[in-house]
């Protein structure tokens, strides 16, 4: 009788382990096939954020079909093919000035990949500034995309108003910046929001990577003469849009860690809320800098 036993219960055992054995393979297979898909599309979209669409396209497969920012971008409702997905990039540039696209929350299942776009841009046909989200969903082939959706509040988008006030934001962040080119930091952060955040020179300032409050912007503006010996600050290419304000740096300085005498331009970005600087991103290009050789003083 226990010799019955023992054989019938051994058996069961063995298929349960065989069947969970099987199914724990197959969904590693997954994971690690999801994994890929998503790397690959990751660096699809990095040819896109090099100015380089064409980079892009190579990775899609010749029966591509998409719909991406439909009622924004004509033809964006029915895209076939390489030469379709062209001339939405051409069409795009057309009614898009992108500002920034930010691609997370990044998940799959199957041959499919899903994340969401945090977009910033200037909708050309009303010359509005536009921050909204798009979700999107690519299915890959053979390392190949051969489906995009990309979706976002068409609607929304068009009827966003302009803030009347882009002159009197610039007028406010270049009173800002004067006070700071005084020699008067004190008086630049009297102009900033109390829920200031920001990222200034990340990679050259350690902390200006993620400024919070106006404690952490005194830090930051009190750390760069450690880092940097500034020859030169000069502000040109004004422009805003709705509560936002652009404008450009050029610099000269003497990067304290090597010594070395770098001259170099950044893109700055900064957000206006309560007539107030709540928002501020200096973003100049950390690597070159740090790799600068000359020792040539100013």
């Amino acid at each position: 009788m226990l010799y019955c036993v023992v054989l019938f219960v051994f058996p069961t055992t063995f298929l349960f382990y065989s069947i969970f054995d099987h199914v724990a393979w197959h969904g590693l297979q997954d994971t690690k096939q999801v994994e890929k898909n998503i790397a690959r599309v990751q660096e699809l979209l990095a040819e896109i954020a090099r100015g380089n669409p064409k980079g892009y396209v190579d990775g899609i497969s010749e029966d591509f079909v998409g719909t991406i920012m439909s009622g924004i971008v004509p033809g964006g409702e029915s895209i076939k093919g390489k030469e379709g997905m062209m001339a939405f990039f051409e069409n795009s540039s057309k009614v898009v000035e992108v500002l920034k696209f930010e691609a997370v929350d990044w998940c799959g299942k199957g041959d499919n990949v899903y994340f969401t776009v945090n977009w910033e841009f200037i909708y050309k046909p009303t010359q509005q500034f536009v921050k909204t989200t798009g979700n999107v969903r690519k299915v890959l082939k053979n390392n190949l995309i051969c489906e995009k959706y990309h979706l976002i509040n068409a609607d929304a988008i068009k009827k966003t108003k302009a803030d009347p006030r882009p002159e009197s934001n610039i007028k406010l962040v270049q009173d800002a910046v004067g006070e700071y080119m005084k020699g008067n930091p004190a008086g630049y952060v009297a102009a900033c929001h109390e829920d200031f955040s920001g990222c200034i020179l990340p990679g050259l300032v350690p902390s200006g990577e993620k400024i919070k409050g106006l404690d952490g912007l005194n830090k930051m503006l009190n750390d760069i003469p450690t880092y940097l010996d500034i020859k030169k600050f000069e502000p040109v290419n004004w422009s805003g849009v709705n509560n936002i304000v652009y404008f450009t740096v050029n610099w000269e300085f003497v990067y304290k860690p090597t010594g070395a005498f770098v001259k170099t331009s950044s893109v700055v970005r900064k957000v206006i809320k309560d007539g107030k600087i709540c928002e501020k991103y200096h973003i100049a290009d950390a690597e070159t800098v740090k790799k600068a050789k000359s020792l040539v003083s100013a």
